[in-house]
């Protein structure tokens, strides 16, 4: 399926927010997203059924000064 991350279209074969983090290989601290402009707490990223066309943002943390 196809579905909009960060504002780029890409093809993904997850089903869920969990399977599209470990395939993006997001780290395990540091990251927010939001799916249709909802943020979606890391507890939840297993509950949420990706869909055609949805859009996922992905806010990693970066430490710098």
């Amino acid at each position: 399926m196809k579905i909009n991350i960060n504002n780029r279209l890409t093809e993904t074969q997850a089903k869920n927010l969990q399977e599209l983090a470990v395939g993006l290989q997001l780290p395990d601290k540091g990251v927010a997203v939001a799916v249709n402009n909802q943020m979606v707490p890391r507890s939840q990223w297993t509950e949420t059924i990706l869909s055609e066309e949805m859009n996922v943002t992905i806010v990693k943390a970066v430490c710098g000064g």
